[in-house]
C-alpha cells in the first residue's frame, strides 16, 4: 500500500500531574497515513528532561535520561480514583463532561549512567511543527522516529525501543556487558508479578499491562549473535534480568 503525504492537525492536551509540561499547543505534522504511533524528539513542545515522546489515542510515554513516564487517560464518569478529575481532550472544562481518570507510573534505570546518549533511529519522512501558542513558542521541522536509542545506559550495553501494538525492548550487550546490572524501578503501580510464559505483569488501577521479556543479543568477534535472558526480581517493585530465568521456575517471585 501506497501512503501519501498529509497535513495532520493534532491537538495535544499536556496535563501530567506535573510530569514535563509546557502548555497545550497544535501540532501540524506532515507524515504518511494511516499514521502510525511515532517517536517524537523533544524540541522544546516538552519541559527539561525529556528527550523524546510517543504519543497514542489515550496515552503519552516520557522519555528522559533517568527514567520512561507511562501517562494514561480514560472516561470514567464513576471512578472514584483520586486522580479522577473533570476534562474533555481538546476543549474547555464544563459541568456536562465526564470525569477523566488519569493514570501516571514510572520505572527509573537504576544504577545506570546519568547521561545516556538518547537517539532518534529510522527517521520517519515529513516532520512535526508546533503552530499554536505564542509567535515565539512555535517550532517547525521536528523529526518522528520508528525507534530511539539509549547507548551505553548501563556500562557496554544499548537500549533500544520501539513499538509494534506495545512498548517493545532489545538490549545490545557489547563485550563482557552483564544483563543482571539493568535494574528497572517501578513507582505509581500496585505490583509486579511474572505469568506461566515469562511475561511481566504490571498490576494498576487500570488493569493489568503484559510485557514480554526484552530481546537481548551479544557483540561477538564472529558477528551479533542472540542472548537467552529473563525477568528476574531485584525487589517487589524492581526488575533486573538474568541469562539463567530462561527456566522459567526460577523466574516466580518470591
Amino acid at each position: 500500500m501506497r501512503w501519501n503525504r498529509v497535513g495532520v492537525v493534532i491537538i495535544f492536551v499536556l496535563s501530567v500531574g506535573g510530569v514535563f509540561v509546557r502548555g497545550p499547543s497544535a501540532f501540524a505534522a506532515s507524515l504518511p497515513v494511516p499514521s502510525p504511533v511515532v517517536f517524537v524528539a523533544n524540541h522544546g513542545q516538552y519541559a527539561e528532561p525529556v528527550k523524546c515522546v510517543l504519543r497514542g489515542s489515550r496515552g503519552t510515554v516520557f522519555f528522559t535520561p533517568t527514567e520512561v513516564v507511562f501517562s494514561f487517560v480514560r472516561e470514567d464518569p464513576e471512578t472514584n480514583l483520586p486522580m479522577a478529575t473533570p476534562a474533555r481532550d481538546g476543549a474547555g472544562i464544563g459541568n456536562d463532561q465526564p470525569l477523566v481518570s488519569r493514570l501516571v507510573f514510572r520505572y527509573r534505570f537504576e544504577g545506570a549512567n546519568e547521561h545516556p546518549d538518547i537517539v532518534g533511529d529510522k527517521e520517519l519522512p515529513g516532520k512535526i511543527n508546533i503552530l499554536g501558542g505564542p509567535r515565539k513558542n512555535r517550532t517547525t521541522g521536528i523529526p518522528a522516529y520508528e525507534e530511539i536509542v539509549y547507548r551505553n545506559l548501563y556500562d557496554g550495553m544499548d537500549l533500544r525501543f520501539r513499538f509494534d501494538h506495545a512498548l517493545q525492548l532489545s538490549v545490545l550487550l557489547h563485550e563482557d556487558a552483564n544483563p543482571g546490572s539493568i535494574r528497572l524501578a517501578y513507582t505509581g503501580i500496585d505490583e509486579l508479578d511474572l505469568d506461566a510464559s515469562g511475561n511481566l505483569i504490571v498490576s494498576t488501577p487500570f488493569g493489568d499491562f503484559h510485557e514480554p521479556p526484552p530481546t537481548f543479543s551479544r557483540v561477538t568477534a564472529n558477528g551479533t549473535v542472540p542472548v537467552k535472558v529473563g525477568f528476574r526480581f531485584a525487589d517487589t517493585n524492581t526488575i533486573s534480568f538474568s541469562m539463567e530465568t530462561h527456566n522459567l521456575g526460577m523466574g516466580v517471585k518470591q
